[in-house]
């Protein structure tokens, strides 16, 4: 996830070492990307929130290559979604599994499934590949701002 996050930075950073050509800028970013790709078994060896946010993320970056290699990176986030069965959070089935998580994990739970939804909506219609996520499939509240005493 490190080097997913190092790849996107280097287009916003400003230190002297990635200044002037731009060619150096992004043959650093680059260089971050193909580490990324290398780690990505790691990231696929368990199930969690926050690997789903690193191949959502990583499917964002990489969508600038090609919306079919992002929508390939984007399915694999949307399968660890829904073997964690964020597509069913609100779910009555769902309901003990998700007993012992706080409102915050909850909700950030929530706002990870529908931004890959988003997402899953986005690639498909413009690469024409089929959805990951069938919206008859998702019993998920829409996010919700959480009250200040509660974060």
């Amino acid at each position: 996830m490190l080097n997913v996050m190092l790849a996107d930075a280097c287009r916003f950073s400003n230190h002297p070492s990635l200044e002037g050509t731009g060619t150096n800028k992004m043959g650093v970013r680059n260089r971050f990307i193909e580490r990324a790709y290398k780690s990505l078994f790691e990231c696929l060896e368990y199930d969690s929130v926050e690997h789903c946010v690193a191949l959502l993320l990583f499917a964002m970056i990489i969508s600038q290559a090609g919306l079919n290699r992002a929508w390939i990176m984007h399915s694999l986030s949307s399968q660890m979604a829904i073997r964690l069965r964020f597509h069913a959070l609100d779910s009555p089935m769902s309901t003990a599994m998700f007993r012992d998580d706080s409102p915050v994990d909850l909700e950030w739970k929530r706002r990870v499934f529908w931004q890959l939804y988003t997402y899953d909506v986005m690639t498909s219609t413009l690469s024409d590949l089929p959805q990951c996520l069938s919206i008859h499939d998702v019993q998920c509240n829409a996010p919700t701002p959480l009250d200040e005493n509660t974060a």
